[in-house]
Formats: structure tokens, sequence, C-alpha cells
């Protein structure tokens, strides 16, 4: 009997913890389900879930060298140029050197950044595709202008080459960031949604300067047309990701529109003859670059820090250079002007970078 009872007893604990099991099974299961919903659901909405930073030193180290190789590759496409062009070198005529230095130099990118993705596929993050596709965008526009005007190739009449080869770059562009988008399997984070509109913003305005000037017009409408469609495209992708954005987000899209708003107040001083033109960008830009900094509830990024950094300081230079000028102490277009303006942007610069450090100190 007492093991009939022991057996008893045995059997209904282990009941017992079978039904505890599969509660437990269940609101795992329920919880699971409601977080893919969830993320479900703001992919269709257009709200991206914020990436993960990277959490080791590859991924760091990884981020870095494709961020370099985006800022490096219109350098590098110029350089190129004139090494060609003072060598030259050329498949066509002595004429054309500079162009094929141009389509070496493509080549030469697109070379690198295939290597880069090939190194990094089993573990390529967002960020670094993004990256890679800006400065591949970048270079292929260039050396596609390039090989155009070489080849006589053409789709907008007589004489238009390089800006038939610079048109189909920019559509090539814009077709590879919508194949890339659609090809994520995750929802794009803020800094992917930023890099992607920098870069198809970039070539929406080539495009329509090259549509522009194509039409007749004289070229400071067609860079007063380009701005515009650049702050446009900038308004509207914050306005869609008003809820979403990041702290980096906002410094690019702010970042982009300031080059923007400098392109069109060159624009107009050129048109009209204006010079107080680059002093209401200058406001502008210092503005809403503080607006935005004010608002910031964290503290900056190395990248935000940076971005605003810059910024705030060639706006400051250019603010400071035209308030001389209109005292008569110095010429707004002289070196004196230029040599004040980089020493504004270097002073900035190291207070920065001193501030930076004496609060991670303190923290």
């Amino acid at each position: 009997m007492e093991g009939l009872r022991a057996a008893t007893d045995t059997d209904k604990e282990l009941q017992t913890a079978n039904a505890d099991l599969k509660a437990r099974i269940k609101d795992l299961t329920s919880a699971r389900s409601a977080v893919g919903s969830s993320t479900t659901s703001d992919a269709a909405a257009g709200r991206a879930q914020p990436a993960a930073p990277p959490t080791t030193s590859a991924d760091r180290r990884a981020i870095a060298i494709a961020t370099v190789f985006a800022l490096a590759a219109p350098f590098v496409l110029f350089g190129f140029g004139a090494t060609f062009r003072v060598m030259g070198w050329s498949f066509f005529t002595f004429s054309r050197a500079a162009e094929t230095g141009l389509i070496m130099a493509g080549v030469f990118v697109l070379a690198v950044a295939a290597v880069c993705v090939g190194w990094r596929r089993a573990t390529l993050g967002g960020v670094e595709s993004a990256l890679y596709w800006l400065g591949c965008g970048v270079a292929w526009t260039i050396a596609a202008g390039a090989l155009f005007y070489c080849m006589r190739w053409t789709v907008l009449g007589s004489s238009y080459y390089g800006e038939s080869g610079v048109l189909f770059g920019c559509l090539c562009a814009l077709a590879s960031a919508a194949i890339m988008i659609r090809r994520r399997k995750e929802p794009l984070a803020g800094a992917e949604v930023a890099l992607y509109w920098f870069g198809c913003a970039l070539a929406i305005a080539a495009a329509l300067a090259v549509l522009v000037h194509t039409a007749g017009w004289r070229d400071p409408s067609l860079f007063l047309v380009s701005a515009v469609a650049v702050i446009v495209t900038a308004a509207i992708v914050v306005w869609r990701r008003w809820a979403v954005l990041e702290g980096g987000e906002m410094a690019l899209y702010w970042g982009g529109s300031s080059l923007a708003v400098a392109v069109a107040a060159a624009a107009l001083s050129d048109r009209l003859g204006w010079y107080i033109t680059y002093g209401v960008a200058s406001c502008l830009v210092l503005a809403s670059g503080t607006i935005l900094i004010r608002r910031r509830k964290t503290p900056l990024g190395a990248v935000e820090a940076a971005i605003y950094w810059f910024g705030l300081s060639v706006a400051g230079a250019v603010l400071t250079a035209l308030v001389l000028h209109q005292l008569r102490i110095i010429a707004f277009h002289s070196p004196a002007s230029f040599g004040l303006g980089l020493a504004v942007v270097v002073l900035s610069g190291a207070a920065v970078v001193v501030l930076r450090r004496r609060r991670t100190a303190k923290a």
C-alpha cells in the first residue's frame, strides 16, 4: 500500500509539473507572436526598429572601413583624373586623358567595393551596405559621364555626351537603391535610411541639373533647382519618420540640407549679386543646428558631433567673413577671408575635442 501511495503522489507531482511546463510554453509562444506581429506592423507602417550598435571590434572596424571608402571615393576619382591628365595617359586621345582616368578610377572603386563586400559577406550589416552603395553610386555616376563623353554616346541630343552619361549613372544609382532596399530582410535602421536618402538626393539633384542644363537654363538656375530638390526630399523623409527619428539620422539630414542651403545661397548670389544671401543661409544653418543640439536629451555621439561641428563652424566662418566684408576690413572673396574661415573651423574643432574629452573624463 505504501508503494502504491508513493507512486500516486509521484504521478500527481509529474502531472502538476507537466501542466506548469505547458503553461510556460504557451506564454512564451504568445509573447513571441506579439513581438513578431508588432515588428511586422511597424515595418508595414514604415517605422524601422533602431539597429543595435556594433558589439565587436570587428564590426566597428568594418563600419569604419566602409565609411572611409564612401568618403574617399570622390577623391580617388579626381586623383586618377588629374594623374592621367598630367601624364597624358589615354585609351582614346590625349585630349581625353582626364576622362580616361575617371573611367579607370570608377573601375578601381567598384573592384575595391566588391572585395570588401565579399570579405564581409557573411556578416555584412545594413549600414555597411549603404556606405558601399553610396561610394559606388558616386563613382559609377562620374565614370559613366566620362565614358559617354569619350564614346560620344548621347540620349539628350547632340553635344550632350557627358550629361547623358551622368543622367544614366543617376538612374542606375536610384534603381540600385530600390533593389537593395527591397532585398533587405529586416526593416531599415535610421542610419541606413539617412544614407540612402543622401545618395538618392544627390542622384536626383544631379539628374535635375542635367535636365535643366540641357533645357538651356543658366548655371545658377540649375544649382538652385537641385538644392531645392535636396531640401524637399529631406523634409519629406523627416516628416514620414518624425516619430522614430534617431539622433545620428537627424544629423545627416541636417548636414545634407545645410549643404543644399549653401548651394542655393551661392546660386542666388551669383544670379542677383547679393552677398546677403550668404548671411541668410549662415544664420539658417546656425539657428537650425543650435535648436537640434539643444533638443537632444542625450549626449551627442561622435558622428553627430563631427557633422554639427563642421556645418556650424563653416557657417560661422562664412558669417564672420561676410561681416568683415561689410565693415570693409577684408574682401569676401580673398585669401585673407579663406584663411580666416579655415582658422575658425580648426579652432572650433579643437574646442569640440577638448570639451568632449573633459565630459568623458567627468563621466
